[in-house]
């Protein structure tokens, strides 16, 4: 990647997030476009962002373009952040994941998937009974995590039950693993069980997340979570992110 590319990239970004902002701005009926975790506003007339959101799209986008330019090449992918354009010709490839897989998107399939969860099963069980790994936070933060992607790509190819199996055997391996709690709650609220969501949510910040900033929010490690309060669940459903919090990067 050249220093141009990376600039390409960072204006793009820059360019398409002032069109959404300013959308949001002049028609405040409308659905938002500044997707939850984006911190993007205007001071003294310039456009600022921040944010793990809108630094994971530039990466993206760089990601996109370092595919582009190696069209033949598959690439393997330890996902911190969930990449939605990741996502299609995805394969799962014991704790990470192909990008470009051979096959395109009839490498995933359901022995794929099946094998997947059997190995996350054998690995959450030998994380938590060897000695060594159990009573190393690095390694069980890095094996949960990369369930934690797993579990998203699983449920953006619709294997719903196998992606909820995932999210829970993240959890076992690191209980205070973020990105597992995250995304079983959307996983919840997404398939109907918006109450059990927000109670695992909560229950999980309560659990690790205990100290709250002078503004009423919540300081998660790199995360700081801010309640909100819908006046239904109907209304939260609506929101794309957390169902009943905002989380600031």
């Amino acid at each position: 990647m050249t220093s141009e590319e990376n600039q390409r990239g960072f204006q793009g970004y820059m360019a398409d997030a002032q069109k959404r902002l300013l959308h949001d701005q002049q028609f405040p009926d409308e659905p938002k476009q500044i997707r939850p975790g984006e911190d993007i506003k205007f001071i003294d007339g310039r456009l600022q962002v921040s944010g793990q959101v809108a630094v994971m799209t530039i990466n993206e986008t760089l990601l996109q373009t370092l595919m582009a330019k190696n069209p033949d090449l598959s690439f393997a992918l330890e996902e911190s952040f969930p990449l939605k354009s990741t996502c299609a010709d995805a394969a799962l490839l014991g704790p990470i994941m192909e990008l470009r897989a051979h096959g395109g998107e009839n490498a995933f399939t359901a022995e794929s998937v099946a094998q997947s969860l059997d190995y996350w099963r054998a690995t959450t069980q030998q994380m938590l009974s060897d000695p060594e790994a159990s009573s190393s936070p690095d390694a069980l933060k890095t094996y949960a995590k990369r369930a934690s992607a797993q579990a998203n790509l699983l449920l953006d190819h619709s294997y719903t039950a196998e992606a909820e199996q995932t999210c829970r055997l993240a959890s076992e391996i690191w209980p205070g693993c973020r990105e597992a709690a995250f995304s079983l709650s959307h996983l919840l609220a997404r398939t109907g069980r918006a109450d059990e969501a927000y109670r695992g949510w909560s229950g999980f910040l309560d659990e690790h997340c205990r100290n709250w900033t002078r503004s009423g929010r919540r300081q998660c490690g790199r995360w700081t979570v801010k309640p909100r309060f819908f006046s239904s669940w109907r209304m939260a459903k609506r929101r794309s992110f957390i169902y009943g919090f905002t989380i600031y990067d």
